[in-house]
C-alpha cells in the first residue's frame, strides 16, 4: 500500500513538473513568436561558458571568459546549441568589473553570434551582438588582422560550434562613435583642411559618400597614418572616380611618412605644393582594376591612370617598383588597397627641376630685420639691397615707414631702376622729404595688395595701391606692359612665395614730390648764380694781375735777349739759362690761367669733398717746359 502510494505520488510530482515545463515552454514560445511578429527587437543570445572554463588553458581567454559569466541576463539567453565566435581581447579588467553596464557592452561588441569562423577569410565581415561590423583582412607573411587589430591565435572546437580569435588589443575604440584624438600633429604645409563640396544636394551625394566611406574608414583606423594622401586626393578631380561604382581599382597609397620625406626642414621647396604635379603623382598611383593583384604570383606588370607602369613583385617580400608594401586589404566595394613605404615615380632630378619652374612656390626663411611683421618687404629690401641698379628704392624704403602698411605677405611690387629717380632729381632731395607724408604716400603706390603674374596684367586692367591711387594697365601686340607711363622690363620676380616683383623704367606718381624737387631746383639755381658772380669777379681780377705781370717780365726779358749788342756780351752759359727762361715763363703762365679757371668752375657748382678728390686725381701734374737747350 505504501508502495502504490509512493508511485501515485512519484506520478503525480512528474505530471505536475511536466505541465509546469509545458507552459513554461508555451510562454518561452509565445514571447518569441511576439518578437517574431514586431520584428524590432532582435534577442541577444550568448554562449553558455560553463564547459568553456572547465576545458580553457589560456589564461587571457578564461580571464575574458569569466567576465561572460558575470554578465546580468537572463538564464534563457544562455545556449550551448547555438554557433558563435568570440573575439579575446587584452584589456584591464579592474574598470568593469565596477560598471556591469560597461561591462555587458564590452562582451557584446567582441562576440559575433550565429556564425563560427573556421577559417580566416581576409574581407569576411560579421556583426557583432552590438550590431557592428567586425571586418577580418589578410596582410603578408601569414599576418591577419579584426578592424585592424593584429591576431595572436585562432582555434575552432567543433564539439561545441565555438571559435577563439584572440587578439593584441580590444574592438571598443575601433567601433566608437566618437573621434579618437589624434597625438600626430602636422606643419602648416600639410595640415588637411575641412572640405567642403558646393552645389551637391544629399541625394547626389549619397551614392558618393557610400563609395568614398569604405576608402576613407579604412585609411582613418590605419596604424600607419595616411592623412596627407587623404587631403591630396580629397582635393584632386581624381576623387571622382570613386563614384562609378561600375569600375574597380588598385589604390597605391604611400604614408605620411613617405610624404614628409620630401618636406623641407625649415625653409625651402616642396614639391606637393605644386597642384598640377601632385595631381599627376596621384593619378600614377591608382591603377584601374581588370584583374586582381595576386599577392602569390611572382611579376605582374599594371599600368596607371598616368600612363607609367608598375611591376609588382612578391618575392623575396612584396614590392612595387622595388618599394616595400607595408599592408594591403580589399575593400568590400571590389578596390584593392597597399600601403606603400615611399612615393612612387620622384626623384630628386625630378624635384629641382621642378623647383626651377616654380620658384613662386618655395618658403622663405623667417627674418627678424629689417621688419620682422612684414616678410615679403624685407626680403624685397634683400633682394634689391644686393643688385647697384636699386640703390635709390632701397634709400627710400629705409627712410619712410611702410611696414606697417605692407603687412606679413601677398603683395605686387613695381621696382623703378636708379635712373627712373635721378632724371627727376629725387636723388638730391634730403631724407626727411622722402620721409614725409608725400614721400610715404610715392612709394605706397609702388604697391598692390595680392600676388600677381604676368599673365594677370591685361590690357586695359586697372590696380588700385597701396597708396589709394590706381594704376593703368596696358598691354600691346607684342606683349609690352606699361603700367601708366612706366615700361615693365622685367617681370615676375619672384619674393618665394610670399609676391611678386617687376621692375619698371619710370616712377610712379612722381608728381607727389613736384613742389620740393621744383624748390630744390630753384634754390640750387640762385645759389650758382650768387657765386658764379663774386668768385668770376674775384678771379677775373687776379688773373688779369697775374697775366700783366707775366706779360712784363716776358716783355722785358725779350727786349733784353733781342738786342744783339747785349746778347754778343754773354757768355754761352748765360745765353741758354736765357733762352730756357723764355720757353718755360708762357706756359707757365697759361697753366695758371687754366687752373684758376678751372678751380672757379668748381666753386660755382659748389661739388662736394668726393667730387674735388676726384678732380684732383683727374688733374694733370705740373711739368715745367723741357729745357731744348740748342747745341
Amino acid at each position: 500500500m505504501i508502495i502504490k502510494l509512493t508511485v501515485s505520488l512519484v506520478l503525480i510530482f512528474e505530471l505536475i513538473n511536466i505541465s509546469i515545463s509545458t507552459n513554461v515552454h508555451q510562454s518561452v514560445q509565445t514571447k518569441g513568436n511576439n518578437h517574431q511578429v514586431r520584428g524590432q527587437l532582435k534577442r541577444r543570445l550568448l554562449p553558455d561558458v560553463t564547459y568553456l572554463l572547465k576545458v580553457s588553458n589560456n589564461g587571457n581567454q578564461q580571464k575574458f571568459l569569466r567576465l561572460m559569466n558575470m554578465i546580468e541576463v537572463d538564464d534563457s539567453t544562455k545556449v550551448d546549441d547555438t554557433p558563435f565566435t568570440i573575439i579575446i581581447p587584452h584589456f584591464d579588467d579592474t574598470t568593469l568589473k565596477e560598471n556591469k553596464t560597461a561591462l555587458t557592452e564590452f562582451i557584446y561588441e567582441h562576440v559575433i553570434p550565429g556564425v563560427q569562423v573556421k577559417t580566416l577569410e581576409t574581407g569576411d565581415s560579421y556583426e557583432n551582438l552590438n550590431n557592428k561590423t567586425i571586418t577580418i583582412r589578410h596582410l603578408f607573411s601569414g599576418k591577419w588582422t579584426v578592424n585592424d587589430e593584429n591576431v595572436l591565435r585562432f582555434n575552432s572546437m567543433s564539439a561545441k560550434l565555438i571559435s577563439f580569435i584572440e587578439i593584441d588589443g580590444n574592438l571598443t575604440n575601433h567601433n566608437s562613435d566618437i573621434e579618437q584624438p589624434r597625438s600626430q600633429q602636422y606643419n602648416q604645409y600639410n595640415t588637411p583642411e575641412k572640405l567642403v563640396q558646393p552645389h551637391v544636394n544629399k541625394s547626389d551625394s549619397s551614392t558618393r559618400e557610400a563609395n568614398a566611406n569604405y576608402l576613407h574608414k579604412y585609411l582613418s583606423n590605419m596604424e600607419s597614418r595616411t592623412r596627407i594622401f587623404q587631403h591630396f586626393l580629397s582635393n584632386s578631380n581624381l576623387s571622382k572616380i570613386f563614384d562609378d561604382t561600375a569600375f574597380s581599382y588598385i589604390i597605391f597609397i604611400p604614408s605620411d611618412n613617405a610624404f614628409q620625406r620630401w618636406h623641407p626642414i625649415d625653409w625651402g621647396f616642396y614639391p606637393f605644393s605644386v597642384p598640377e604635379f601632385t595631381e599627376k603623382i596621384l593619378s600614377n598611383h591608382i591603377v584601374e582594376q581588370k584583374q586582381p593583384v595576386k599577392v602569390q604570383e611572382k611579376d605582374q606588370k599594371l599600368r596607371t591612370l598616368g600612363g607609367e607602369y608598375l611591376t609588382f613583385k612578391s618575392e623575396p617580400n612584396p614590392c612595387v617598383n622595388n618599394i616595400s608594401v607595408i599592408s594591403n586589404a580589399t575593400l568590400p566595394n571590389g578596390n584593392q588597397i597597399f600601403i606603400i613605404s615611399e612615393v612612387l615615380f620622384m626623384s630628386d632630378s625630378i624635384v629641382s627641376k621642378l623647383h626651377q619652374q616654380n620658384k613662386d612656390k618655395e618658403t622663405p626663411p623667417l627674418l627678424a630685420f629689417p621688419w620682422f611683421g612684414s616678410q615679403f618687404l624685407s626680403h624685397s629690401f634683400l633682394t634689391l639691397e644686393r643688385d647697384s641698379r636699386f640703390t635709390q628704392i632701397t634709400r627710400l624704403l629705409s627712410s619712410t615707414e611702410i611696414a606697417p602698411s605692407i603687412v606679413a605677405s601677398n603683395y605686387t611690387f613695381f621696382v623703378p631702376f636708379d635712373d627712373a629717380f635721378e632724371k627727376y632729381g629725387f636723388d638730391l632731395l634730403p631724407d626727411e622729404v622722402l620721409s614725409s607724408e608725400k614721400g610715404v604716400k610715392l612709394v605706397l603706390n609702388h604697391f598692390v595688395k595680392g600676388r600677381l603674374y604676368d599673365r594677370d596684367l591685361t590690357d586695359k586692367k586697372v590696380l588700385k595701391t597701396v597708396g589709394g591711387d590706381t594704376l593703368n594697365i596696358t598691354r600691346d601686340a607684342n606683349g609690352t606692359v606699361t603700367v601708366n607711363d612706366a615700361k615693365i622690363i622685367e617681370s615676375e620676380v619672384f619674393v618665394y612665395n610670399l609676391g611678386t616683383m617687376f621692375y619698371i623704367d619710370d616712377v610712379l606718381y612722381p608728381n607727389l614730390l613736384k613742389k620740393e624737387l621744383n624748390e630744390l631746383q630753384h634754390t640750387t639755381t640762385s645759389d650758382k648764380n650768387s657765386d658764379n658772380a663774386s668768385v668770376e669777379d674775384f678771379f677775373t681780377t687776379e688773373i688779369s694781375i697775374s697775366e700783366s705781370r707775366e706779360k712784363s717780365s716776358t716783355t722785358s726779358k725779350h727786349e733784353e735777349f733781342s738786342t744783339s749788342s747785349h746778347r754778343e756780351e754773354m757768355s754761352p752759359p748765360q745765353r741758354r739759362t736765357m733762352l730756357s727762361a723764355l720757353l718755360v715763363t708762357e706756359p707757365e703762365a697759361e697753366y695758371i690761367s687754366r687752373t684758376i679757371s678751372r678751380s672757379a668752375e668748381e666753386f660755382i657748382e659748389g661739388a662736394d669733398e668726393s667730387q674735388e678728390m676726384r678732380h684732383e686725381m683727374r688733374r694733370p701734374m705740373r711739368l715745367r717746359a723741357p729745357c731744348n737747350t740748342p747745341k
